[in-house]
């Protein structure tokens, strides 16, 4: 007999893996792993979320004041500008898509608030290998306290495929 209250899938596996190496090594920061619903109340803090509409810290990255960038439409399948409603970009057939989703909370602007959330088992994943690795390549053109999103691009099964797809500040 199996038995679990709460199971985590393999994408969100894959990103603890990536992200904490890097936290470490990049930063010097030990991050804690919690559950999203033992959080659920809380605000002032930092944190990255894994997972779109599954993930109770990401739903309220997407639906904080201080996000003016990019949600995640259900009808449609995909993310889309806060502003306009409009898919962040176009998307090719045989690819998975996640995001990185910057924001500073208007509740606390001090602490950061990031959300790798994907479309497709390997959008999330994918997103937070390319975070965990490529993040010079983003840095470039953001600041330290710049709010922003991505659309990360990855082949399914390859996380190590993920490439920078959109951006936008």
């Amino acid at each position: 007999m199996f038995s679990a209250q709460k199971v985590v899938s393999g994408s969100e596996l894959r990103a603890l893996s990536y992200i904490g190496p890097s936290l470490f090594s990049n930063g010097g920061i030990v991050g804690k792993v919690v559950a999203d619903d033992s959080i659920a109340d809380r605000l002032d803090l930092d944190f990255i979320s894994f997972g779109a509409m599954s993930n109770l810290k990401t739903l309220d990255v997407f639906a904080n004041a201080a996000n003016h960038l990019a949600e995640y439409d259900g009808a449609l399948g995909f993310f889309v500008s806060k502003a306009d409603k409009n898919p962040l970009c176009g998307v090719q057939a045989g690819f998975d898509y996640g995001i990185i989703l910057k924001i500073h909370p208007h509740q606390f602007p001090q602490r950061t608030w990031i959300a790798c959330a994907g479309v497709g088992e390997w959008g999330t994943s994918g997103s937070t290998w390319f975070l965990s690795n490529r993040w010079a390549e983003i840095a470039k053109t953001v600041g330290e306290n710049d709010q922003f999103v991505c659309v990360i691009e990855v082949k399914p099964g390859q996380d190590e495929s993920a490439r920078l797809h959109h951006f936008r500040k």
